[in-house]
């Protein structure tokens, strides 16, 4: 990417617990690494819930996008709630806190799944003074729900390194 040394760096950030990742997140994520210059994902470690560990997942991140280490920063951010809905606004708001510090610096764009363009929007909230844009993670209908009700049937919606962690977890055969 080459650009006009003076122009402004933008600084993206996109996030969520990739339980697991999945081909839509990698397509996001792509799309946001096109619209700035130094990405940061937000990993979600979630330890009460049903979830791999934080290792696997950074694991699956550093294989995949190799080719971007050095315009993606790797974040993990705790999450102690033993269900998603336990996770509240109040929750969001202390969170996005750590986020900024984590990031240490301005952030331009905040990237979220278009399910998120709606009133009740916690990143509006969170972070009023960024641009948010909203990756369309509907046209494939992949989602860790539905690989997760027939993982065989649905073995295409995750890179492989992901399916065999996967396979391991559940102690299943290939």
């Amino acid at each position: 990417m080459d650009r006009v040394s003076n122009e402004i760096k933008k600084i993206g950030m996109y996030g969520g617990s990739f339980n697991p990742l999945h081909n839509g997140h990698i397509k996001c994520i792509k799309k946001a690494l096109e619209q700035c210059d130094e990405l940061h994902l937000i990993i979600g470690n979630l330890p009460n819930r049903d979830d791999f560990d934080i290792k696997t997942k950074l694991k699956w991140f550093k294989t995949i996008f190799k080719p971007y280490k050095n315009q993606i920063t790797l974040h993990v951010l705790t999450d102690d709630s033993s269900k998603k809905t336990s996770y509240t606004l109040e929750k969001w708001v202390q969170d996005s806190e750590k986020i900024k510090h984590m990031i240490g610096k301005k952030i331009d764009i905040v990237f979220c799944g278009s399910d998120y363009n709606r009133d009740n929007n916690p990143y509006r909230i969170c972070y009023p003074e960024q641009e948010i844009v909203y990756l369309d993670r509907t046209d494939d209908n992949i989602s860790s729900s539905i690989f997760k009700i027939n993982p065989e049937k649905n073995k295409f919606m995750v890179p492989d390194i992901v399916y065999k962690s996967y396979l391991m977890k559940t102690k299943r055969k290939i």
